[in-house]
């Protein structure tokens, strides 16, 4: 049986019992949590239920991004677990659907239990608004009472007996655990019933008890009263009809002897006993997986589910001592957005916010959180699932309002809330407003914010922040409703990224301009990825001396005079964003050189930009210089920080081209130096560029070495420069001057220019 948590096989209960057994473990190295917090939107809906959304950079697995729900018991907000047919699974979304069309007010849900992945059935136990519906097979699980405590199962099992009470059978018995679970050639009695799904789905030969339910429902602790109406052995599945029960084993158990016991017409007495006291008295309960953390101590981890260890999107539930429930859902998988995370990391970040009971649940592409946040009508998915899709999983906690739709106002929201603010600068404060089902209307007339911590001004809505950083918080209030609510604003006195904008376009890098030209130049910033709102006068504006000139409110002129090139800044405190303006010329001193074109080229590529105006084609290019021309006609990716060459400071202009270059064996030095400043050589050029294009995948598949033997002064060629110089040839990329290839002879940042253009097309 292929399972959905990787597990070759289920376990017994006794040999599940024995792999929960708890050791705590003293210590462990881990970093701690999710990691750094750069980012954190908090949503407070009021009866203790709370929505949080963070992203986190940590040095094990890089960015990380975590969702979080906190639920409190005794209040209008509660957990349930819904799930649809036992058999099939489905979507977050349909687990929504599912939950409001039994008539519940959704707030939103979690993906719980592992399943079989073939046919999505759980793993574990479940029990919906008393009723059991799927044994637990001795796997752990978290049980929820009708007044939202949560409590973690280490293990539990649900034994059912049949007693037949038919004149033939005399009293017989036969006791089994296995309740709508797949049946598995060998493996013994199993029971179903309707909410398993439209048949048994058994193919193999077996022997069937069809009964009706007399009396009684199905629970984990509990009776029963049934009526056989047919027995018999067969092949194929059979119908699982509302009101009846089929007990069934295929024919390799070797049972057949249990269901000669029963004859038509026989009544039935059918028993639940639970070993788990929270089980027995839940209202609900889903499976989960490894058990994390128990009373406070972190659990023998030789003992945990290593099919699922190391970095995975994952969901997990921590329950603090007041009964605060806090469901963790971290995406992964997603480089850049979010890595995923370890046991070790979801036991760290639990902790630190007081959990001392925590179960890890199903994670990987079945990590699902989805919420109807305020001023929505329906739920929305909050997360990202690592395989772009909402998987169909077995069950879900759905989190419901006992409130209901009245359409009066009662709590009141910032739609801008977890806003970045700039120091000094304003936001225009919007709101959102629901009622008592947390459906929204309209927002009242009278709602009046107020400033309750972090300082600032209100104007009405317009909000001006102080010249210091911290948290904001605005409370909302509306004397003729009642309704009342609070937000947050966050401001900064730094920004991460300033961007720039030319006549209303996102500038480029660099920008062709003619003398006399005017443009108007404006700037946004943002902060650890999100908009800063920042006012439009404290932005920074300067062009290049004699080059033109900007107003302070972004007007920029070009000198009639301007020639070559210049840069035009625009900055936020110490953050800046820069641009290369030229004329057509590009630059003074290259007017008529033979090498105008290439040069030309080059600079509209934004791979050669001169200095001050001018390119001095005769000057013999720089080793530093010229990788870092290969490095932009790469398209400048990322670069390590450290190249591992002790003469290339990390300030230095040419730093991270020389980085990228020695990451992927294009710079190689003399394995301590790269003599950045010396000037290149010819067999030096060439070598780069031979490795460059190898980078590239576009070298020729074959090598002219005749035509390179051919030279006069091909021997003086150094052995490493031999291949490269050979190839290049052979691709008509470079070629010799008069019979020779002068291969220790400097190379011009002209002749460079022209290599160079017909390397990169």
């Amino acid at each position: 049986m292929k399972l959905k948590r990787g597990l070759a096989k289920k376990l017994t209960s006794a040999a599940l019992a024995a792999l929960m057994t708890m050791a705590p473990v003293t210590s462990f190295a881990v970093e701690g949590g999710l990691g750094t917090l750069n980012y954190r939107e908090i949503t407070e809906y009021g009866n203790g239920f709370t929505y949080t959304k963070g992203s986190y950079s940590n040095s094990t697995y890089g960015a990380e991004t975590a969702f979080q729900l906190t639920t409190q018991p005794g209040t209008q907000i509660k957990p349930i677990v819904v799930s649809g047919d036992i058999y099939g699974g489905m979507n977050i979304q349909k687990a929504v659907e599912v939950a409001r069309n039994k008539g519940y007010n959704v707030l939103g849900a979690v993906n719980s239990d592992f399943f079989t992945f073939s046919t999505g059935i759980p793993l574990g136990i479940n029990v919906e608004n008393g009723v059991y519906k799927s044994n637990p097979d001795g796997y752990p699980a978290v049980a929820f009472d009708y007044n939202g405590n949560a409590t973690i199962v280490d293990s539990a099992n649900v034994y059912i007996t049949l007693t037949n009470n038919g004149v033939e059978s005399n009293g017989n018995t036969v006791t089994f655990t296995h309740f709508n679970k797949q049946r598995v050639n060998g493996n013994g009695i199993c029971l179903y019933d309707s909410n398993f799904g439209s048949d048994t789905k058994t193919s193999s030969s077996g022997w069937f008890v069809k009964m009706r339910i007399l009396s009684g429902s199905m629970t984990v602790s509990g009776n029963m009263t049934l009526e056989v109406y047919d027995v018999y052995q067969g092949t194929g599945a059979v119908a699982l009809n509302e009101g009846e029960m089929v007990l069934t084993a295929d024919d390799t158990s070797n049972l057949q002897w249990q269901f000669e016991q029963f004859h038509v017409g026989d009544q039935i007495s059918l028993t639940t006993t639970c070993d788990s006291p929270a089980i027995t008295n839940a209202a609900w309960a889903t499976g989960g997986g490894t058990v994390l953390v128990r009373d406070g101590s972190v659990t023998d981890s030789s003992t945990w589910d290593k099919s699922v260890g190391g970095s995975q999107p994952r969901t997990a539930v921590g329950i603090k001592p007041d009964g605060t429930v806090v469901y963790l859902v971290v995406d992964g998988r997603q480089s850049g957005y979010s890595a995923g995370v370890s046991y070790w990391q979801i036991i760290t970040e639990l902790k630190s916010m007081g959990c001392t009971n925590v179960i890890n649940f199903d994670g990987g592409g079945s990590t699902a959180m989805a919420l109807r946040l305020p001023g929505d009508s329906s739920t929305t998915l909050v997360n990202s699932p690592s395989g772009k899709a909402m998987r169909s999983c077995a069950t879900y906690v759905v989190f419901v309002a006992e409130t209901v739709a009245d359409g009066n106002p009662q709590h009141l929201y910032l739609s801008n809330r977890d806003a970045y603010v700039y120091a000094n600068s304003g936001i225009n404060l919007q709101y959102t407003a629901t009622d008592s089902g947390y459906y929204p209307v309209a927002v009242p007339s009278d709602l009046t914010p107020t400033v309750t911590a972090g300082g600032g001004e209100l104007d009405g809505s317009y909000y001006r922040a102080p010249d210091a950083t911290g948290d904001v918080v605005i409370g909302l209030s509306s004397p003729s409703t009642g309704a009342s609510g609070s937000g947050r604003l966050h401001v900064v006195q730094n920004a991460s990224l300033v961007t720039m904008y030319v006549n209303g376009s996102a500038a480029k890098s660099s920008m062709q301009v003619e003398p006399g030209d005017t443009f108007q130049i404006t700037a946004s910033a943002s902060y650890g990825g999100n908009y800063l709102h920042a006012d439009a006068d404290l932005f920074r504006y300067s062009v290049s001396e004699g080059f033109g000139t900007i107003t302070s409110d972004g007007k920029l002129t070009i000198n009639e005079d301007a020639v070559g090139t210049g840069y035009l800044t625009v900055s936020l405190g110490g953050t800046s964003k820069t641009i290369s303006l030229s004329t057509a010329t590009v630059f003074s001193d290259i007017v008529g050189n033979w090498a105008e074109a290439y040069i030309t080229s080059l600079y509209e590529k934004g791979i050669v930009t001169g200095s001050e105006g001018k390119y001095y084609p005769s000057s013999n290019i720089k080793r530093g210089d010229f990788v870092l021309m290969l490095y932009r006609a790469a398209g400048s990716p990322q670069a390590p920080s450290d190249d591992g060459f002790a003469d290339v400071g990390a300030s230095d202009y040419y730093a991270s081209a020389i980085g990228w270059a020695a990451e992927n064996n294009i710079a190689k030095g003399d394995g301590t130096n790269f003599a950045p400043l010396a000037s290149l050589t010819r067999e030096d050029a060439f070598t780069f560029i031979y490795r460059y294009l190898s980078n590239q995948n576009k070298l020729t598949d074959s090598v002219d070495m005749e035509t390179f033997g051919g030279f006069s002064d091909s021997s003086a060629v150094s052995d490493y420069a031999v291949t490269p110089t050979a190839t290049l040839m052979t691709m008509g990329l470079v070629n010799g001057s008069e019979g020779m290839i002068h291969p220790q002879n400097n190379l011009t940042r002209a002749e460079m220019a022209k290599i160079l253009c017909k390397t990169i097309g």
